[in-house]
């Protein structure tokens, strides 16, 4: 399924995850909301995972 897919923005001509897929039902069902988790959230978590601390924070 999608879950994990990121949803990404445009942020001067780079572009950025700012969300996760987490859930939903069905694929863009109508009137059936998608759940997604919010990237910067969990800035410290991956900071401390993976080491990496250079990327926008927006």
């Amino acid at each position: 399924g999608d879950s994990g897919g990121s949803i990404d923005e445009k942020i001067d001509g780079k572009w950025y995850a700012v969300g996760v897929v987490s859930y939903g039902h069905g694929c863009a069902q109508k009137d059936q909301a998608g759940v997604y988790s919010r990237v910067s959230e969990y800035t410290s978590w991956i900071e401390q995972t993976t080491g990496i601390s250079n990327f926008c924070k927006a």
